[in-house]
């Protein structure tokens, strides 16, 4: 199946936690962008991914709020995912 156009999910941070994203890629062909960022500041990204190939990787958020996870395809053939939870934040 080739995708083309941009999924989102919102995901919560609440106060004394940090959520962790496992986002894995696996890329035949095509195009796959991955943008993390704060709903209430898209200019202050966690996290930007141009192009990528095959990857697996977490982003950690750790300030309280809600967080925006868009991956765009262009003529993407393969598959992504994202895998989200939430643990106690004791790095504060």
């Amino acid at each position: 199946m080739i995708r083309n156009g941009t999924e989102s999910e919102t995901y919560r941070v609440e106060d004394g936690q940090k959520g962790i994203l496992s986002i894995h890629v696996s890329r035949v062909s095509g195009r796959l962008d991955i943008d993390v960022y704060p709903v209430d500041n898209m200019d202050r990204p966690n996290y930007t991914g141009r192009d990528l190939d095959r990857a697996s990787f977490d982003v950690i958020v750790d300030e309280p709020g809600e967080y925006k996870v868009c991956f765009t395809a262009a003529e993407f053939v393969g598959e992504y995912g994202i895998n989200w939870r939430t643990e106690e934040n004791t790095d504060k």
